[in-house]
């Protein structure tokens, strides 16, 4: 083989197989980024600007969906140097270097294969006079079994030093929604690269802007709107054995949302896992469905972890500690005081609706009305054709116990009053989701008034809408307020109070239990 010619063994069964790998546009184009980062944070001090004494780094992506999509990534990096020139396109040749964000050697030609049938590579370096190119025809390649590409060598001209990545043929090419994933995924991986200002990266010439969230600043949830405004942002720090501390932030958001809020795990200064798609939302500190997985973000740095060799992860089994120890951790840490963090996230509420709420509010709307639509007409017609009771009496109580029950204790007019809010799971209460029982009182007893009221876990309504505690919650408040409300009506004197909680029943088991 030619010294000039470049080996780019092991062969055409790896580079079908990078074709063919488990990844996204946003994984592969941030592996070139990584490159170019590489490069620069290697080379810092010879990159510095005499003017500006600062080394900033720029990369350019430019994206142009026609004739098959062509992609273009540039940065004003170090190049590569004739030293280092047969290394960087020998597949799964790493660098010496095992801190930097191209540890493994293969993300140039990894994604460069993945995402396009043809490529190539123009660099040069800071310290060299010269400029090379390489050009990659992948069906090509794979067809002959191709084993040694010839660069191209040509005097620099008026390039200073830097690499460029030209794809072409696109294998496939980025349309609609995911061109956006990709703007704003970017932003979302290299964020601390680009608050810090020492990193530019352009995406068809417009700089890839980071906005922090709003932190809230609110009373603890349990003095209301009596207490003092606090902050709610916590950094901490979490020592390991044989390791480097884990060092993170965790915030609450001032409006809930749950694109926004999650678990972000950042190594060298990268986001590997966290708000890009899909989200890590860890459910030991995320449950399913709560308000903590619209408002709590949570940024965590492992520096001397494993990623996998996509990025897309850590290699646990490689790591200090394995991730269900870490999410332990973590939530010691979230609660730690003075700031409990996951108790805020769950229990505080807005004074006003937020823009999430708003929209889940017009959604279920939207569902409501469709479902109405499409089923009530006869149930609403059988409630209004309906004759009334003359008499409209409470029954008495079948049977004395529940799955479960509270006591309510009140005076009003100075009798005393026993409501016994119980919750049935049996199958003989499925069809009315609220009933209400009257208790007289029992010879010799202190004349208190005592009512039941019955919710059934076993109606369908529950089983579809009451799926965790802050829908329960709803559900259970909602039952008692509307039992409470015919209770106090028919002390009021009025003549059939019960018909609501009748016609209630029958619409939420034969029109609103449905999706």
């Amino acid at each position: 083989m030619s010294s000039d010619e470049l080996d780019i063994r092991p062969g055409v069964g790896a580079i079908e197989a990078y074709r063919y790998m488990d990844t996204n546009e946003w994984y592969a184009l941030a592996e070139l980024v990584d490159n170019s980062i590489a490069s620069w944070e290697r080379n810092r001090e010879v990159l510095v600007d005499p003017k500006t004494g600062l080394a900033r780094l720029t990369v350019s992506i430019r994206f142009d969906p026609t004739d098959n999509g062509k992609i273009k990534v540039w940065d004003n990096a170090a190049g590569i140097n004739a030293a280092d020139f047969q290394r960087a396109f020998k597949p799964g040749s790493a660098p010496d270097d095992k801190t930097s964000l191209s540890r493994y050697g293969l993300g140039m030609k990894m994604a460069s294969i993945w995402f396009a049938d043809s490529w190539k590579v123009t660099t040069t370096a800071f310290n060299e006079e010269v400029s090379r190119i390489v050009e990659f025809d992948v069906p090509e390649i794979i067809r002959t079994n191709q084993e040694r590409v010839a660069p191209i060598v040509r005097p620099r001209g008026s390039v200073d030093h830097g690499t460029e990545v030209e794809l072409w043929n696109l294998r496939r090419t980025p349309q609609g929604s995911t061109v956006g994933k990709m703007k704003s995924h970017l932003t979302q991986i290299y964020r601390g690269f680009i608050r810090a200002g020492e990193v530019e990266i352009l995406w068809n010439g417009e700089p890839l802007v980071y906005q922090p969230p709003t932190v809230l600043v609110a009373p603890h949830h349990e003095t209301g709107t009596k207490g003092d405004p606090v902050q709610w942002t916590k950094n901490f720090k979490i020592p390991i054995d044989g390791a480097e501390p884990i060092h993170g932030r965790a915030l609450l958001l001032a409006k809930g949302k749950g694109a926004e809020a999650g678990l972000n795990l950042f190594w060298r200064g990268r986001l590997i896992k966290g708000n890009l798609e899909p989200q890590y939302k860890p459910p030991s500190l995320f449950p399913r469905q709560t308000f903590t997985g619209q408002r709590l973000l949570v940024d965590v740095h492992l520096d001397d972890f494993q990623p996998t060799f996509d990025k897309k992860d850590f290699a646990w089994n490689s790591c200090p500690i394995t991730e269900d120890k870490l999410l332990k951790l973590l939530k010691t840490a979230l609660k730690e005081p003075p700031l409990d963090m996951l108790d805020q996230a769950e229990n505080y509420r807005a004074t006003e609706l937020e823009g999430s709420s708003k929209d889940a509010a017009r959604q279920a709307v939207a569902a409501t009305v469709e479902t109405v639509q499409r089923k009530g007409a006869k149930t609403i017609e059988a409630q209004v054709s309906a004759t009334p009771p003359e008499h409209d009496p409470l029954p008495e109580p079948q049977r004395e116990k529940f799955a479960h029950t509270e006591s309510i204790v009140l005076t009003i007019s100075g009798q005393i009053w026993h409501i016994m809010v119980n919750l049935s799971d049996l199958a003989q209460d499925r069809g009315d989701w609220l009933d209400i029982t009257d208790m007289p009182g029992k010879p010799g007893s202190d004349g208190s008034r005592r009512l039941g009221v019955r919710v059934s876990l076993t109606n369908p309504f529950t089983l579809r809408y009451g799926t965790n505690r802050n829908a329960m919650d709803i559900l259970i408040r909602f039952a008692a307020g509307l039992a409470i409300a015919e209770i106090t009506a028919r002390e009021a004197g009025e003549k059939s109070p019960g018909a609501i909680r009748r016609n209630l029943n029958a619409l939420l088991l034969d029109v609103l239990a449905e999706a």
